[in-house]
């Protein structure tokens, strides 16, 4: 069926089997997949021969209209820690006697120089500094050196206590390494492909097993909106445990709500040829795939195939079969697994010959 992918994505942010926090208020979410080409050229010409490619990469870019501390914390290598800390805090007071006053929040040390304050009249630019004891202080004047007076209202700023949540960002940071699984949404192509009368039928789903933050970050605040929050970075390669794989990215999966695997499946058909010849006790990975009545083929996941093989033939498990330890032959039938097989019209059979050596 086809189809086309819109809108933005959401995020879903992973340490180890933790689900740290979801994005579904994103303004972008962008894929980039990178590689650099080197040219191998020779010859009367100079004529382009071949080319090399090296430095691959898989890159995220998400920006959120929501703030999220989290962003912060993972970008800079740090946690999020809930506590208590000073917020600064403003008030109009009025004083309780000559120098003295009373606020209403508990003050907090301001950067280790003690719990401190700051006062001037109404209007005033001139603030002049006082030291608290408790929620009180005593012996208060004003920047020109007046002690304020017992019943007059003046300006209080300090740091009064307050639960919080905080990031501490660290001189040497390095960003963390998460896992990322984006969410986008498959609409189909109606006829004359328009949008306007589109559905969703499933969606993309690309997941990232190993994703770096970029670590630097700009949020930009203005008079006339509101500020982007971004969470970009660089996948990481996962080394795969095959042999003859050097470790992936990213999985990119199509997703159809509306679909099964099978439908409109005709036929299946093995790489390379029907039938194979394998000596004695070896092993060969059998590769399915599935045509369809559009033309197309797909590779085959093993575990959505039922392998039934002959003596003669070998054993076959998860999509791997294991000669016979004698020569000789057999077959091997191939359709689709489940209980009840969906499309029991659609087989495969592999001719198998067992050789010596």
């Amino acid at each position: 069926m086809k189809a086309f992918l819109a809108n933005v994505m959401d995020a879903y942010v992973y340490a180890g089997d933790q689900l740290l926090f979801t994005s579904k208020a994103l303004t972008d979410s962008s894929i980039s997949i990178s590689v650099t080409a080197e040219e191998v050229r020779g010859g009367k010409g100079n004529k382009l021969i071949g080319r090399y490619f090296h430095d691959s990469g898989f890159g995220l870019t998400l920006q959120d209209a929501l703030f999220e501390l989290g962003y912060i914390a993972h970008n800079v290598g740090s946690q999020v820690v809930s506590g208590t800390s000073g917020m600064l805090t403003e008030e109009q007071i009025t004083a309780t006697g000559a120098g003295a006053l009373t606020v209403s929040g508990t003050p907090y040390d301001f950067l280790s120089l003690g719990t401190i304050g700051w006062i001037a009249k109404p209007g005033s630019d001139a603030w002049s500094t006082f030291e608290f004891s408790g929620s009180s202080a005593s012996s208060v004047t004003l920047a020109d050196g007046t002690t304020i007076l017992s019943g007059e209202t003046y300006c209080v700023k300090y740091m009064g206590e307050a639960p919080c949540d905080e990031v501490v960002i660290s001189a040497d940071f390095v960003p963390d390494e998460v896992s990322v699984i984006l969410k986008g949404d498959l609409y189909k192509a109606s006829k004359g492909n328009d949008v306007s009368t589109s559905s969703v039928i499933g969606h993309i789903e690309v997941d990232v097993p190993r994703f770096q933050l970029e670590g630097s970050m700009d949020i930009s605040l203005s008079s006339s909106g509101a500020a982007q929050i971004p969470f970009s970075g660089q996948a990481l390669v996962n080394m795969d445990t095959s042999c003859e794989g050097g470790g992936y990215y990213a999985v990119v999966k199509k997703f159809e709500t509306s679909a099964n695997w099978y439908d409109n499946l005709v036929a299946f058909a093995l790489e390379g040829s029907d039938s194979i010849s394998i000596v004695k006790d070896t092993t060969k990975k059998l590769n399915v795939y599935g045509i369809y009545s559009n033309g197309s083929a797909k590779l085959i996941k093993s575990s959505n195939l039922k392998f039934t093989a002959t003596s003669g033939a070998g054993t076959v498990s998860d999509g791997v079969l294991t000669a016979a330890s004698n020569a000789g032959s057999g077959t091997i039938t191939v359709e689709c697994s489940g209980s009840t097989n969906p499309k029991p019209s659609v087989k495969l059979v592999i001719d198998v010959t067992v050789t010596a050596s």
